[in-house]
């Protein structure tokens, strides 16, 4: 993986695959994305393509997304989530597995 650098000041400091399933409330990112032990960073943004399956989320902490409840995301659509929305997002497939390739960006302290 590349050492990519924006020009926010962040650091990307891991890279993943997240299998979104059908588990009721939804799946988050998993703690080792949250919280990278090496970089002693604050985690600021996450970055994402949707790259197989379509999904609902969402990023307010307390709505559970459901078939019906949460944004929808086709397919090849790009989301990028912000400080607290990398730790509230839960999403659930509306069909198939569903995979979400991101990559998380951190401001080191």
């Amino acid at each position: 993986m590349a050492n990519l650098e924006t020009n926010e000041g962040l650091v990307c400091g891991y890279y993943g695959a997240l299998s979104i399933d059908n588990t009721v409330g939804g799946v988050g990112f998993p703690a080792g994305a949250l919280i990278h032990a090496s970089l002693k960073g604050r985690i600021r943004k996450i970055y994402g393509v949707l790259e197989t399956g379509q999904v609902r989320f969402t990023t307010d902490g307390s709505t559970a997304p459901t078939l019906t409840v949460g944004t929808l995301l086709e397919v090849g659509q790009r989301i990028t989530l912000y400080d607290e929305e990398t730790r509230d997002f839960k999403a659930i497939r509306t069909g198939v597995t569903a995979s979400l390739r991101y990559h998380v960006f951190y401001q080191l302290v």
